[in-house]
This record gives C-alpha cells, structure tokens and sequence, in this order.
C-alpha cells in the first residue's frame, strides 16, 4: 500500500503535532536512556512548535536544546514526550555507523557532560 504525498504529509505531522500537546509554556522534551531505561538526559524541543511541517513525509525538528547529563552512560534508545511527559514515539539509538533510529557520533557520556543534537526529524513512508 502506498500513500499520497500529501496523506503522508498529514500522517507525519499528526505525529510530531503530539509532542507539542500538554500544559502550556512548555515544551516537549527528546530523553534520552541507558539500557536500564534509567532516563540519562531530558534535552527541551522548540516552544511552541518542537518539529516543522512535513514535506515528503518528513517533519524536522526545530531547534533542540542542550542538556547536561544526569550520570555516566552508554545511551541506549531514546523517547520523544510531550510537555507533561507523556510519551509520542520512541527508538533505537546506535553510533553513526549502526542501525539505530538515532544515530550520535558517541554513546557513551559522563556525568554533568554537555549533551548536544542539532537537529533530529520523524519520517512516514510512502
């Protein structure tokens, strides 16, 4: 089965719209775990819109902001959740060369470390 364009524009941005929902003056956070799934950093997404419009099927984010890490860490996967923390989506997380839905240059992060991510997006095939 495919999708039109513009219905695989609609479907991604229904997705992303979720982790701008919740209390207001807040945003939406992308968390990150190790593979406890003990939480190693929360990084605050864009207010008041956390990703752009789809195009093509993929919405990217608006800025992401830094965060220091909670404790030394292999990061593991990570979840995206809206301002009240209530989770959208979730994946994978590898270093460039794997597999996983997120993809850092390092997994491995010490205590009161910076955390940065430049840019992260969701994708809907066609």
């Amino acid at each position: 089965m495919r999708k039109s364009i513009p219905a695989t524009n609609v479907a991604c941005n229904a997705v992303t719209a979720l982790a701008n929902d919740g209390s207001t003056f807040s945003s939406g956070f992308l968390n990150l775990y190790n593979s406890d799934s003990t939480i190693v950093a929360r990084l605050p997404l864009s207010y008041p819109f956390a990703f752009q419009d789809s195009t093509d099927g993929t919405a990217f984010s608006n800025q992401i902001f830094d965060a220091t890490a909670f404790m030394d860490a292999t990061i593991a996967t990570y979840d995206i959740s809206n301002r009240d923390l209530e989770y959208v989506w979730d994946g994978a997380v590898s270093t460039l060369s794997g597999y996983g839905d997120m993809k850092l240059p390092s997994l491995v992060v010490t205590q009161d470390s910076t955390i940065s991510i430049s840019v992260g997006f969701y994708a809907v095939p066609r």
